[in-house]
């Protein structure tokens, strides 16, 4: 079998190696390191075992989450990767400090990257407490080709903290509601800051 430099074995969109008889899946092919990558390749390998054409990965669409504190989780592409493909890009923050459910834990935020004319999702990425349970909606909609019109349109429970991508959504579109749209980022970490302190100030 083929190995890539890494080195990894070399499977083609159905998990099959160059013998055809033998596929490959999780940690040992050249695609992401993620447990949840290798439950999606092995079911891909099973229904082309069993004579079905399953639809191939694309490895935009897989949310990756970093499980530290605070959590990081993304998907799709980052605005640098946008740019490199040549998309014309705009793009929106909604900071955790204007999500009422976020309370003390706020110092993250939600930030989308969008096609600058039709608005087409293409990457999502989030900071804080917990996002790793946010990702996954995030990740539906731009599997699905999804723009932020069709996100930001959407109803979000209340109170929870995805209605920060809502947020991130309107304001992406220009139709702000719970944020400003020249947002002083230096204010959002005083308040952070002085929240902080106060609570130092109080355990004393």
């Amino acid at each position: 079998m083929p190995y890539a430099v890494r080195p990894d074995i070399e499977v083609d969109d159905a998990m099959r190696t160059n013998t055809l008889h033998i596929y490959a899946i999780g940690d040992v092919t050249a695609g992401m390191r993620l447990a949840h990558v290798a439950s999606a390749q092995a079911v891909i390998a099973a229904k082309t075992i069993a004579g079905k054409k399953p639809e191939a990965l694309n490895y935009d669409d897989i949310p990756r989450c970093t499980y530290t504190h605070p959590e990081v989780a993304s998907v799709g592409l980052t605005e640098r990767q946008a740019l490199e493909r040549g998309y014309a890009v705009v793009k929106a923050r909604c900071p955790f400090v204007a999500n009422g459910k976020a309370m003390d834990d706020n110092g993250g935020f939600v930030k989308i990257v969008a096609e600058k004319k039709s608005k087409k999702l293409l990457g999502v990425h989030l900071l804080g407490c917990h996002v790793t349970e946010l990702v996954a909606g995030v990740s539906g909609m731009i599997h699905q080709n999804s723009d932020a019109l069709q996100m930001g349109a959407a109803v979000y429970p209340h109170p929870t903290m995805s209605e920060a991508i809502m947020a991130a959504a309107h304001r992406l579109c220009g139709h702000t509601i719970h944020i400003q749209r020249k947002i002083e980022w230096s204010r959002c970490l005083t308040v952070r800051c002085s929240s902080i302190a106060r609570q130092r100030e109080d355990t004393r």
